[in-house]
């Protein structure tokens, strides 16, 4: 190959390279980046080409709003459950079905219940905040002043985030799927945790046919002081066990774990992480003859920040620094 040849390939090769979008030098993924940033010497500035994102093992443990001792003040929404007799601060709206909390609490956790719910956070007129949706009591609240907490319970659930101001305190959500739409934001002068989590425990002797799904989809505005976490998990457990002769056990499995920044979408924080997790552990198997065993397993877990996103990670300043 001549001297011209090696150039041209050259050439081509940098071509399709600077393709890259050029993430900017401030951004971090998380507080202690399992992606960090090596820029070799070179006379070149700015071009994608010269930037190297190296993956750091993940040492971290996943936290739930279950393990923090923060003596919230727990409510359930689940429609025909306790109502207004949870709380003497809890009054009923005109219709019945809507309750009013209009006392300001410290740290203040919504229980959606066991059924599978799609829920709408959103602030009204008056700056309170109201969660909504048909298979729950309706709520609307003074915000607190440390902590909003949502957990989806035991059932399949969804939460839609449309605006929220929180003011002094975090947003800490946990359900199978979480979105904050183009057009929606969240102000929170403390942490915006957003945790798409979905676990299922499945044994027996019957075969099994499984969907499982966890997601967190950011595509609006997200204004922290501190901390942004997006984080999708899945975790499925089975043991599937057959006996006789002839027995006959299947597995099927699709499981998902996805957590989306699109290219629509401003997150000024702290800190920024995004990532997620798949953890399956499956056991199929068969005993006392010539069983037969199948199983069809597959995972996708994804963690993405579409070009386009603008992402601004200022750290608090360190005490004695200015």
């Amino acid at each position: 190959m001549n001297k011209n040849s090696l150039m041209t390939t050259a050439k081509a090769f940098r071509r399709s390279r600077a393709l890259i979008e050029k993430l900017e030098d401030r951004i971090l993924l998380s507080a202690e980046p399992l992606l960090q940033q090596n820029k070799p010497e070179s006379d070149d500035t700015g071009l994608a080409e010269n930037f190297q994102l190296e993956a750091l093992p993940d040492t971290r443990t996943p936290t739930s709003l279950q393990d923090f001792q923060l003596k919230p003040t727990l409510l359930s929404l689940a429609r025909g459950g306790a109502g207004v007799s949870q709380n003497p601060a809890l009054s009923w709206g005109v219709d019945g079905s809507l309750l009013n909390l209009n006392q300001s609490l410290l740290n203040l956790v919504l229980d959606l219940g066991a059924g599978d719910d799609q829920v709408t956070l959103s602030q009204q007129a008056d700056g309170r905040m109201k969660l909504s949706g048909d298979s729950i009591y309706d709520l609307v609240f003074t915000k607190p002043t440390h902590l909003l907490g949502l957990i989806g319970g035991k059932g399949l659930d969804s939460i839609q985030v449309e605006q929220a101001d929180l003011g002094t305190a975090s947003l800490h959500i946990e359900a199978e799927r979480i979105n904050l739409g183009a057009g929606s934001s969240v102000q929170s002068a403390g942490d915006v945790i957003l945790k798409g989590w979905a676990e299922l425990s499945q044994a027996g002797s019957s075969s099994v046919d499984l969907e499982v799904t966890a997601s967190v989809d950011v595509a609006g505005s997200i204004v922290a002081s501190g901390d942004v976490v997006l984080e999708s998990r899945v975790k499925v457990q089975t043991d599937i066990a057959g006996s006789g002769p002839l027995a006959t056990q299947s597995l099927d499995l699709a499981s998902v774990a996805a957590t989306h920044v699109a290219g629509s979408a401003a997150i000024t924080a702290g800190s920024l992480s995004v990532t997620a997790y798949t953890e399956n552990s499956l056991g199929l198997r068969s005993s006392g003859g010539l069983g037969m065993l199948t199983a069809d397993v597959s995972h996708s877990t994804t963690a993405t920040v579409a070009g386009g996103a603008n992402l601004i990670v200022s750290p608090a300043p360190t005490s004695g620094t200015v």
